[in-house]
């Protein structure tokens, strides 16, 4: 067998490239569209909601939750945080009106495109 040596020490670039924060920047970059169609369905009162769909590293209440800090998050993060959660699911009261889940449905492939294309890129960098 050949090239081994070669091969090893071309995956720990590799591995170096798309580290956890790498992989991390990468996701926040590719789910942009999902925040994009979230914001174009969201239902519009006074616009806060739609302006609190962003994607971040942290939730609202700033911790970064499970996966060790490694997480990329998708909703409304900011300022109508709130009231988010009802237009999503609905109350009591309130019919729901849906528009993460089907923006996260709609953009699913997309996002997979992009997070493929970035780490590609990394890797062709890298070797």
């Amino acid at each position: 067998m050949t090239g081994d040596q070669d091969a090893m020490a071309n995956l720990r670039k590799i591995a170096a490239a798309l580290g956890d924060d790498q992989m991390r920047e990468f996701a926040i970059e590719a789910l942009e569209p999902v925040a994009e169609t979230a914001r174009s369905l969201v239902p519009v009162r006074s616009g806060v909601t739609k302006e609190g769909i962003v994607v971040s590293g942290r939730l609202p209440d700033g911790g970064e939750a499970e996966f060790n800090g490694k997480a990329a998050f998708v909703g409304v993060l900011e300022g109508g945080s709130f009231w988010g959660w009802f237009v999503e699911l609905g109350t009591v009261k309130v019919r729901a009106e849906p528009f993460l889940i089907p923006a996260v449905d709609a953009e699913t492939d997309h996002v997979f495109d992009i997070l493929g294309q970035l780490a590609g890129r990394a890797i062709m960098a890298a070797v």
